[in-house]
């Protein structure tokens, strides 16, 4: 079974009934990659390559490839 982590609190000015109600909110919103998994990163056919897999960004990793009216770039 996997582990689970804890998230850390973060310091913020909500009351403790503020607190529980944003609990809740979260606890109760709908997760597709929990429900339907990730992506699947590895398909590929044949000429078919993930251009979100070469492009890298040296500052953030978490960036992906993404079309802008100039042309493409890096970024969420």
């Amino acid at each position: 079974m996997e582990e689970r982590h804890v998230p850390q609190l973060l310091p913020a000015s909500l009351t403790q009934q503020e607190h529980e109600i944003l609990a809740q909110s979260n606890q109760e919103r709908h997760d597709w990659i929990e429900q339907l998994g990730a992506q699947n990163r590895k398909m590929t056919t044949r000429g078919y390559h993930r251009l979100a897999d070469l492009w890298v960004s040296t500052t953030d990793p978490d960036a992906t490839r993404m079309e802008t009216k100039t042309g493409s770039d890096v970024g969420y």
